[in-house]
């Protein structure tokens, strides 16, 4: 029986039709087989189909070497499959296997196995029989155990163990050090062994999430960036340590990269180190609510008169204090904000994580909005406690309407107690500072061991915040006198103390990093006099200029700083400069609405809807400051809660807030000719906003385009473009629109939409690294010329699906690939030609090519002669050979067999060398590579004929 007559009989057994890979099929497919040219059958993918046994007749298929059944309802594998020995790879990720099948262990040729989202609790000790194995995925199972023989394993490369039980870190023998890829995110593991160094194939290693305090000094001999931050998965060189109770170093340290952690390092073992001692406290709650009572009766101080009301922010360093067990004493640094409305948009710029949140109401008082504040301390605190206390005015209240058990339920990690107390009388007063002293000393960074030599320059700022601020160069001679020498080493502590809050020293920028801030209060204050100008919030609604900032910054302490304080604003994402450059604005003053002479046009437009569980009210301000350059109207098309961007003649885009589905979200809609570039843009900046809000929690909206969501016929439905992307990664292509039920195709939706990096197979779009922009060039037509055989029909097929894919992203670029296919004598889509006509082609084309495997064609040399010859002479064409290099045809004839030898042959005479390719993917990558050098060299693109 021939293996397409049992691909028949495979059929039949499962139901459904496969199609050929290489022909019809699309990349995507979830049915599929492949055939070489033996007719023998190489690959079968029978993926998400509801398969509940294993089908028989796949065993039938002796040489097949591909075998895909991932996501289906399997619960066992037969145990002939061990007589399949010719599998390299095999996946059967997420199945209801429940344990590893122990026939798989025969197969000894496997070098990739997907065993992933199985529910197998065990990798079994004989997994060392397979000698071959490269890559092995285990992820998302209940494995508690790593057993030492799987690192007997000789060839393993690539470990993926992500989402387990596994408490310890594999044991450094063996072959691990062979290991180039090694995931063990989402695990239980405690502890990094001093010998991670020995690791000395690693290039990426993730330890994300797991119980990780501290790390070894050894890990930085592994030469890989350690970054704190989860990104794209198997991109480049990296350690990630996201979401680990790390205190040596602190998550602060480790976020400044590998010269702040090598420091660290280098300072503790030469000074020693000491705890810090010390936590912020930061107040919440509405005006009037007794938060500065609170503040002074932990400070001993009397109760605030009507005239001491807090304006703005008011921070208190280091008066107030207690004794710890250990003799020395702990220090809370209180931070009282102003509780009006008006101020709550900056005082979450100072709100941080590694706090203590005091939450001060009015007892009895049902306006106090409680979810408010809560979500605001949960997603800036990032895990900080709060605790909340009740204020009595009149004693009785008690916790009035407050619901203790229906808030803490609400916020569980968050909430730890309440107290109702009177800060008139002082009763219950002492119990809440008691626990307060309590709970501040638990927060993570107090245990945190400062380089000694560090924690001294440190007292030395704090002793010094009262000059506001000190240049660069006396900040450098502090650090000498307390043993920090070197300027880097001085700038690598200043950017420690400014990311957890001790000063600003913006380095980046060559204004700002001349000075070191030390008294952080002082440069929000001078913040806090532009927005509080009468002049600049209701005259002139958010626009200001040098005159105003010369008339608010009057006195002494800004005289000399107009510059940086402006500059800092910037930082703040508070305010922008229009293109006259003597001109600002700050969103948060801007008229609530739109011009009323401003309409959108009327054409169609691609829509994004971004909502929010909770929206930080500085957000959108955070927005327009970053994409201030492209607003319209030179910049000052904007308003409070919204503006338009554009591009021009290119694209329009308009962001606003509004509600979507009973929620904060904000509207986004962009047209034009790159609209899709913007709108991808407009994405990536709020993702990137995103990214500093901890645990902000947001969904993408993307619109349904089905008929009758278009024409609106039913109500409009909306994907969530996460959702659509992990159903890219489970191979389902297709989604269904909750309101018309119609079919839409997962990958058009969003690259319609979007503009992305290539997608790769199983994996999940990417919005596209460097979006580019720019108007419609003239058009070079860059000419390929590729020769082949019929026997190579599968990856021609494949290089002309690529290259038009290629071609819509060169279009933009002024460039479109012509492509000229010779095959057998014929040019593919033409009628019949002469040598001749070819030898003219091959003249006038700009790159040529050639594929070939078993056999050479009789004309192919004198071919490749002329177009070596041309480029010689001229320079012109450029010349690329490519060589199938896997096992020749068993019954390859003998004067085939000697035409490719002796090809080979006259190449090497010329010493000219084939690029040789074992699969079609690695064949569409090197001509791709080949394609992209050639039009990075601007000489050879000035050559290129223009359409």
């Amino acid at each position: 029986m021939t293996d397409l007559e049992k691909i028949k009989r495979l059929e039949s057994e499962i139901g459904h039709t496969l199609k050929r890979k290489g022909s019809d099929l699309d990349s995507i497919s979830d049915l599929y087989y492949s055939i070489d040219a033996d007719k023998t059958v190489k690959s079968i993918r029978l993926r998400n189909i509801s398969l509940q046994t294993f089908p028989q007749s796949l065993l039938e298929f002796n040489e097949l070497e591909d075998l895909k059944l991932s996501q289906n309802k399997l619960k066992e594998v037969p145990p002939e499959i061990s007589k399949m020995k010719s599998l390299k790879y095999l996946s059967l990720a997420r199945n209801d296997l429940r344990s590893f099948p122990s026939q798989l262990l025969d197969l000894n040729g496997l070098c990739f196995l997907n065993l992933a989202g199985c529910g197998i609790k065990s990798i079994p000790g004989d997994i060392n029989w397979l000698k071959e194995l490269d890559e092995l995925l285990l992820f998302e199972n209940g494995i508690e155990h790593i057993p030492t023989t799987l690192f007997e394993c000789n060839n393993l490369k690539k470990l993926m163990l992500s989402y387990n039980k596994i408490a310890d870190f594999p044991n450094i023998e063996g072959s691990l050090n062979r290991i180039e890829v090694l995931s063990l995110g989402n695990n239980k593991i405690e502890s990094i062994p001093e010998n991670i160094n020995e690791l000395k194939s690693i290039r990426w290693l993730g330890l994300n999430k797991n119980k990780i305090r501290e790390l070894p000094r050894s890990i930085l001999d592994l030469r890989l960036n350690i970054k704190w931050k989860y990104e794209s998965r198997f991109t480049g060189r990296g350690i990630i340590l996201e979401n680990n109770p790390l205190i040596n170093p602190s998550p602060e340290i480790i976020k400044q990269g590998n010269k702040a952690i090598r420091e660290y390092f280098e300072q503790r073992e030469k000074s020693g180190t000491e705890q810090l001692n010390e936590a912020k406290l930061i107040l919440l709650g509405d005006g009037r609510s007794g938060k500065t009572s609170f503040a002074n009766r932990l400070l001993n101080k009397e109760l605030p008169k009507e005239k001491d009301r807090t304006q703005g922010v008011d921070i208190i360093i280091g008066e107030y204090a207690f004794p710890i067990a250990n003799g020395s004493s702990f220090k809370i640094n209180i931070w009282d904000f102003a509780g009006q409305d008006k101020y709550k948009k900056l005082h979450q710029l100072f709100y941080t994580e590694s706090s203590l949140y005091v939450m001060v109401a009015e007892s009895g008082n049902t306006t106090v909005d409680y979810d408010d504040w809560f979500q605001t301390a949960e997603l800036f605190g990032e895990g900080s406690p709060l605790v909340l206390i009740l204020n009595e005015f009149k004693s009785g209240i008690g916790t009035g309407s407050f619901d203790i058990n229906y808030w803490k339920k609400q916020f569980p990690e968050l909430l730890k107690e309440v107290f109702t107390i009177n800060l008139g009388t002082k009763q219950n007063f002492s119990t809440a500072e008691e626990y307060i002293r309590f709970i501040a000393q638990t927060l993570p960074h107090t245990k945190y061991p400062f380089p000694s030599n560090w924690a001294a320059i440190r007292r030395v700022l704090h002793e010094r915040r009262e000059e506001q601020y000190i240049p660069l160069k006396e900040y450098f001679e502090i650090c000498k006198q307390n043993d920090l020498p070197q300027p880097e080493s001085a700038l690598i502590l200043s950017s420690v103390l400014h990311k957890i809050g001790d000063c600003l020293h913006y380095q980046k920028n060559e204004l700002l990093k001349q000075f070191i801030i030390l008294k952080n209060e002082w440069a929000t204050e001078a913040v806090y006099k532009i927005l509080d100008d009468e002049v600049v919030a209701k005259s002139k609604c958010g626009f200001f200029d040098q005159s105003d900032v010369k008339r608010i910054w009057n006195d002494g302490e800004y005289e000399h700083m107009r510059p940086q304080l402006l500059e800092l604003m910037k930082q703040f994402k508070l305010a922008y400069q229009l293109p006259s450059r003597e001109e600002y604005v700050t969103p948060p003053l801007l008229p609530p609405a739109p011009p009323e002479n401003y309409s959108w046009p009327d054409v169609p437009s691609l829509e994004l809807y971004i909502d929010y569980d909770f929206l930080p009210k500085v957000l959108l301000t955070q927005f327009i400051v970053t994409r201030h350059a492209d607003i319209s109207k030179g910049r000052k098309l904007v308003w409070r809660h919204g503006v338009i961007l554009e591009w021009k003649n290119e694209a329009l885009g308009e962001v606003s807030k509004t509600r979507l589905e009973g929620r904060d979200a904000f509207y986004i809609r962009t047209q034009g000719r790159n609209r899709k570039e913007m709108l991808t843009i407009i994405l990536k900046t709020f993702r990137e906003l995103h990214a500093e809000y901890k645990g902000i929690k947001y969904r993408e909206k993307v619109p349904c385009v089905c008929e009758g969501c278009k024409t609106g016929a039913n109500k409009q439905h909306y994907f969530d473009f996460e959702t659509l992307n992990r159903r890219l990664e489970k191979g389902r292509f297709e989604v269904e629109c909750d309101n018309s039920l119609e079919k839409l195709n997962v990958l058009e939706l969003l690259e319609n939409t979007f503009v992305f990096e290539q997608y790769k197979e199983g994996s999940s779009l990417q919005l596209k690294g460097s979006v580019e922009r720019e108007s419609a060039p003239e058009i070079r037509i860059l000419k390929i010329f590729l020769a082949s055989s019929n026997e190579l029909e599968k990856e021609r097929i494949q290089i002309e699906q690529a290259l038009n894919r290629k071609n819509k992203l060169l279009r933009k670029k002024g460039i479109v690939i012509e492509l000229l296919i010779w095959e057998d004598g014929k040019i593919i889509g033409q009628s019949l030609r002469s040598q001749d006509d070819y030898n003219v082609e091959i003249r006038q084309c700009d790159f040529f090519t050639m594929l070939f495997y078993s056999k050479v064609g009789k004309y192919s040399f004198e071919e490749f002669t002329l177009a070596k010859t041309l480029f010689e002479e001229k320079g012109m064409p450029r010349l690329r050979i490519f060589q199938k290099d896997v096992d020749l045809p068993k019954n390859l004839q003998k004067r085939d067999a000697d035409s490719r030898y002796d090809f080979l042959e006259k190449l090497k005479e010329l010493e000219h060398f084939p690029v040789p390719f074992q699969n079609t993917d690695q064949l569409v990558n090197e001509l791709e590579d080949a394609i992209d050098k050639l039009l990075a060299d601007e000489a050879f693109v000035k050559q290129l004929k223009c359409e």
